[in-house]
């Protein structure tokens, strides 16, 4: 059970205490929060999703929409649309606009931004469903840990986001929960986002281009931020072209109580965001609390803004307000010292799942990870050569072992499998390495899989 701390009170987020939040429903988008995102009902709902009107389109814009949806299906070798999938939402006229706007309306640099969007977007898919496999440990305690929500509606109907930075320590929970969870964590985040959007388009009857976001940087402290700091450029480098394949998700951008280090920070940070991205974006400082709220209240009105960040809603923040790691005590896992190369081994069954999370110390190591069948003395590698760095805290692993010899004649001893990872530090021959690690059983998806054989 979560317990957060708001600026009045300490209350449980839980189904005992709805009756001191018993509106809470009418702020949260209309799915719910983003725990209960149902990826399986994203794709039902993406698969016919309508083609609403644009929302504060030019009638050049319009014109120019059709051309793209044109090009991007000759591209395809289509005629029209795919129906029936989730990948009909690309086609729709505010997707295209979205593409459109990023590429500052020019049709021939949108149509090649598109086909990459679209492209990349099975990957995003894939590691939202991989999300679901990860210990439901690292889900609390991300969840609990992010000190950010959607919450309300603007003047046009959109939910908006709001976040507080200063109180958010991400770089420190990303070492805690591992950067494999965390990138996970943040494309299943992406597509509950535009999902959520998507359904305030919907009620409103038009397409919404992108949301409202307010960011409180009260409590930001130096420490803080410089270990954020290598989030950023990792995230845009896993990003086609370096940006994000999903774009124009920012209607206005709200930054309050901002000190001089976080202005400072930003003139290096604004370097992996799109220039249209960044006129988007407003900063207030503690003495401009003021032109902030006048700002804001023109977008928003005041019963739609949490306490927190200047508003009048009766409804309490029903997010975290930032993570209390000090009461987090890390998972079990072995320590090894490695001088040049070590390799340890666990037992696995065949046709099992098993996720092998590593942390080194400090600097860096290669890791590489083989299945070996005992019986056959045959190996099938895995993880090949990765290297892994101190700052990216937890790394995790997803070793599908082979199905060879099916679970029901599974003898111990007898039919196994040995999953070896090796550290290398051969590269180095001055210091040595110190490294953490653990092999966890995801025995989840084996129910799963056994309940479908049963099926």
């Amino acid at each position: 059970m979560a317990t957060f701390t708001t600026e009045d009170e300490t209350y449980n987020n839980d189904n005992d205490n709805n009756s001191k939040n018993e509106n809470i429903s009418s702020i949260l988008p209309t799915l719910g929060k983003f725990e209960d995102l149902n990826l399986i009902k994203i794709i039902e709902r993406w698969s016919s999703l309508p083609d609403l009107p644009l929302e504060d389109a030019t009638d050049i814009e319009k014109e120019k929409v059709e051309i793209l949806r044109a090009n991007v299906l000759k591209a395809q070798g289509l005629k029209e649309p795919p129906k029936g999938t989730w990948k009909n939402h690309h086609y729709r006229k505010g997707q295209m606009l979205c593409y459109l706007r990023a590429r500052g309306g020019d049709v021939d640099l949108a149509t090649k931004r598109a086909l990459e969007c679209i492209d990349f977007l099975n990957t995003v898919f894939e590691k939202a469903k991989e999300y679901e496999g990860y210990p439901q440990s690292k889900k609390d305690l991300f969840n609990q840990s992010e000190p950010q929500g959607i919450f309300g509606k603007d003047k046009r109907g959109a939910s908006v986001f709001y976040y507080k930075y200063g109180n958010s320590d991400r770089g420190s929970v990303v070492q805690r929960v591992g950067w494999d969870f965390f990138s996970c964590w943040d494309w299943r985040y992406a597509l509950y986002y535009w999902d959520t959007l998507f359904q305030d388009g919907i009620e409103n009857g038009v397409f919404l281009q992108g949301r409202t976001w307010v960011v409180d940087c009260e409590g930001i402290s130096y420490a803080r931020i410089i270990r954020g700091r290598w989030l950023a450029p990792k995230q845009t480098g896993g990003f086609p072209g370096g940006e994000h394949p999903m774009p124009e998700g920012i209607k206005h951008c709200f930054v309050r109580n901002t000190p001089w280090i976080v202005q400072k920070v930003y003139n290096w940070l604004k370097r992996f965001l799109p220039e249209r991205t960044q006129r988007k974006v407003r900063f207030f400082s503690k003495s401009d609390d003021e032109k902030y709220l006048e700002a804001l209240l023109k977008e928003v009105d005041s019963d739609q803004i949490p306490v927190c960040f200047g508003g009048t809603s009766k409804i309490k923040w029903p997010y975290s307000n930032g993570p209390d790691l000090g009461n987090v005590t890390e998972d079990e896992h072995e320590k090894i010292n490695v001088s040049t190369i070590e390799t340890v081994e666990n037992i696995v069954q065949p046709n099992s799942t098993c996720l092998v999370e590593i942390k080194i110390v400090s600097k860096d190591i290669n890791i590489s990870i083989e299945a070996l069948n005992v019986n056959s003395g045959s190996k099938e590698i895995i993880v090949e050569n990765v290297k892994i760095t101190s700052v990216e805290g937890w790394r995790s692993f997803r070793c599908q072992i082979p199905k060879e010899i099916k679970k029901e004649k599974f003898v111990p001893g007898e039919q196994s499998f040995k999953l070896m990872v090796t550290f290398d530090n051969s590269f180095s021959w001055l210091y040595g390495k110190t490294v953490l690690y653990r092999f966890v059983l995801l025995e989840e998806e084996v129910l799963e899989e056994e309940d479908s054989q049963n099926n």
